[in-house]
C-alpha cells in the first residue's frame, strides 16, 4: 500500500473517532440541559388553562392545575344538588333533636334556625347555610374550627336575616332585644331567653327552630303587641 495512502485513511478514522467522542461528551449533554431547562418547573403547570382533570397519553389523569391564589375552588352544585344537599341536612339534624320543620329540602327559615343552633352548640361561625362541610360536621358531631358559641367569625348575610328577624319580632311582642341591626348580642339573647320561658319552649338563649317557628306563628295571627 502506498505509504501516502495509509496516511489518509488513518486521518479519516481519527476525524471520525473525534466526532463521535465530542457527540458523547458535548453535544448529548448540552441538549439534555436544555430539555430540562425549557421544561415547567411543576407537572401541573403543562395544565394550566384546561379543566379540573385532563387525561393523559397512557390513560391515568392528569395533575390538577394550581390556581392563583393557591386555593382549590369548592365545586358549585346545582340546584338538584343543594336541595338534596339540604334535605341530608334537616334529616341528620333532626336525629339530633334540631327540629326544622321539615325533610323536604327546602331551605326555610326555620331550617336556618335549626342549622344555626347547632352552629351555636358547636362553637361554630353562625351561617344558617345547608352544605357539604356542614352536613360532615353534623355526621362527626363537631364543628370545624371551634370558636366561642355564637361568634360573630365568618357570620353569614343568611344567619344575620334570621337573627334579624327575631330581633324585629321579639320587640314587637315587646322583649327588648336591643338594636334590630342582625347582630348577636347579649340584649338579644336575654330577650329570647324571656320569651322561651313564657312561651314554655327549653330556654337556650340562642337562635333555633322552635323559637323562629313561635315567632313566625305570632307573626302571622297578628299576636304582637306595641313596645312600651
Amino acid at each position: 500500500m502506498v505509504p501516502g495512502r495509509v496516511k489518509l485513511q488513518v486521518f479519516a478514522f481519527l476525524l471520525l473517532s473525534g466526532g463521535v467522542v465530542a457527540n458523547i461528551l458535548i453535544l448529548q449533554p448540552l441538549s439534555q440541559a436544555r430539555q430540562v431547562a425549557e421544561a415547567p418547573a411543576d407537572p401541573a403547570d403543562r395544565y394550566a388553562g384546561f379543566g379540573n382533570t385532563g387525561a393523559l397519553s397512557n390513560g391515568s389523569e392528569a395533575p390538577r392545575p394550581r390556581y392563583a391564589d393557591g386555593v382549590r375552588k369548592a365545586p358549585t352544585l346545582t340546584a338538584a344538588q343543594a336541595t338534596d344537599v339540604t334535605r341530608a341536612v334537616q334529616r341528620e339534624l333532626r336525629l339530633r333533636g334540631y327540629e326544622t320543620g321539615g325533610n323536604d329540602g327546602a331551605q326555610t327559615m326555620m331550617t336556618r334556625g335549626a342549622i344555626m343552633a347547632f352552629e351555636y352548640d358547636h362553637g361554630m361561625p353562625l351561617t344558617g347555610r345547608p352544605s357539604q362541610p356542614l352536613l360532615k360536621s353534623i355526621l362527626l358531631g363537631e364543628g370545624e374550627g371551634r370558636t366561642r358559641p355564637g361568634s360573630k367569625k365568618d357570620e353569614s348575610a343568611e344567619a344575620k336575616d334570621v337573627i334579624r328577624f327575631v330581633q324585629v319580632t321579639l320587640s314587637e311582642l315587646g322583649y327588648r332585644p336591643g338594636a334590630t341591626d342582625g347582630e348577636f348580642t347579649t340584649a338579644t339573647k336575654i330577650a329570647i331567653r324571656k320569651f322561651e320561658r313564657d312561651q314554655a319552649l327549653p330556654v337556650s338563649g340562642r337562635v333555633s327552630g322552635p323559637l323562629v317557628a313561635r315567632l313566625e306563628r305570632l307573626s302571622t295571627d297578628g299576636r304582637i303587641a306595641a313596645v312600651p
